[in-house]
């Protein structure tokens, strides 16, 4: 250490006078890390090595008395208290570390920390940590919260900074105030639907959907943001999904199936997607609005009026056909092919291009 520094800091010591450094990090602040050797080993020991923890740094030097007196405290009364309560009442553990500022007579710093009962020693020669803190004295003692998303106190604030030792349950006061980090909620809200998942509905009826509700473990319950996009005037099957995130930003979502079908459709089996099954008129795809794609009848227009009739559409060639569960798959053929009359037609499953029907009235068999 410069020998005019070094009597600057032995006159502050011996008259009790500290002497503010301009610029130094003060109590409220936040620390910058900075890396000073670790005595014992030569390596490099840096503020942020102590992440998740209270770091209480004792600045001294082997000449300085009062730093005789007050580092056997420090050691006994806060390192040795708070290793044997496993940190400090809410938990954190803490760090303290001697930090020799003193370069000359390295077997007298030796002999300090003996006796002394230090555990982590820090050679801070160059003064990189001191002068950040310094209020021109020694001891210097400063507390920093080293613990990220403490509710009482910024990662990294100084908690304490004082030149002169005022005693033990000073800084014991000061450490009991650090709290651990706010627990961390992974857990996404649960979402329950009101009614069934699954929902199937007639084409052109109104439908009101029954909602869903939510809870979460932290914030109680929660609305939903619902997305609706049933359109009862096209047939189809729809999702209704509901949405939404917590607090710590764990997010939740739910979805019913709707179905929107023509009449006789709503009493059919689904088969997945759109594909749906009646016993008694086989598979079909619901397109939109009336289309229906029949697996052995290809493309058809659909009026059903219930669910064991339904008037067909062939197109412009067939006109209109009426069957039922009673008489499918024969077709009651009114167009102007019939003169409006009813012709009956027997389909030829499994025709489709062209189709073959049976014509009962001609007796024989007809392609359209």
């Amino acid at each position: 250490m410069n020998p005019l520094i070094k009597l600057f800091l032995i006159l502050a010591v011996i008259s009790g006078i500290s002497f503010m450094h301009l610029g130094a990090t003060d109590v409220g602040e936040i620390a910058a890390d900075f890396t000073i050797k670790n005595h014992a080993t030569g390596g490099d020991l840096k503020l942020s090595d102590y992440a998740g923890q209270i770091v209480v740094l004792d600045f001294f030097a082997w000449w300085c008395g009062p730093c005789k007196s007050s580092s056997p405290i420090v050691v006994q009364d806060v390192e040795n208290y708070f290793h044997d309560r496993n940190g400090n009442e809410n938990g954190v553990p803490v760090t303290v570390i001697g930090v020799s500022i003193e370069s000359s007579a390295p077997s007298l710093t030796t002999e300090f920390i003996s006796d002394a009962g230090m555990t982590l020693v820090a050679d801070d020669h160059s003064g990189t940590a001191y002068n950040q803190f310094s209020l021109g004295g020694i001891p210097l003692f400063i507390i920093i919260n080293g613990v990220q998303n403490s509710p009482s106190h910024q990662q990294w604030e100084v908690l304490y900074r004082q030149a002169g030792f005022a005693g033990a349950e000073a800084l014991r006061t000061v450490i009991n105030q650090v709290q651990p980090a706010a627990a961390t909620d992974t857990k996404p809200p649960v979402i329950t639907l009101n009614g069934d998942a699954s929902v199937t509905i007639t084409f052109g009826d109104t439908y009101t959907d029954a909602g869903a509700s939510a809870t979460d473990d932290t914030d109680g319950s929660l609305p939903t943001t619902v997305t609706n996009p049933v359109d009862t005037s096209i047939p189809g099957v729809y999702e209704v999904t509901y949405t939404l995130t917590d607090s710590a930003g764990n997010s939740a979502s739910a979805t019913r199936k709707v179905t929107v079908a023509i009449a006789f459709a709503s009493t059919a089996t689904a088969l997945g997607g759109q594909w749906f099954y009646h016993n008694w008129f086989g598979s079909f795809f619901i397109k939109d609005a009336h289309w229906i794609y029949h697996s052995s009848l290809g493309w058809l227009y659909v009026d059903a009026t219930s669910v064991d009739s339904v008037w067909l559409y062939f197109g412009d060639e067939m006109g209109w056909n009426w069957t039922s569960s009673s008489a499918y798959p024969r077709f009651a053929q009114q167009s102007p092919h019939s003169g409006h009359l009813p012709i009956w037609l027997y389909y030829h499953v499994g025709s489709s291009s062209p189709r073959y029907f049976y014509n009962f009235v001609s007796g024989a068999w007809e392609t359209y």
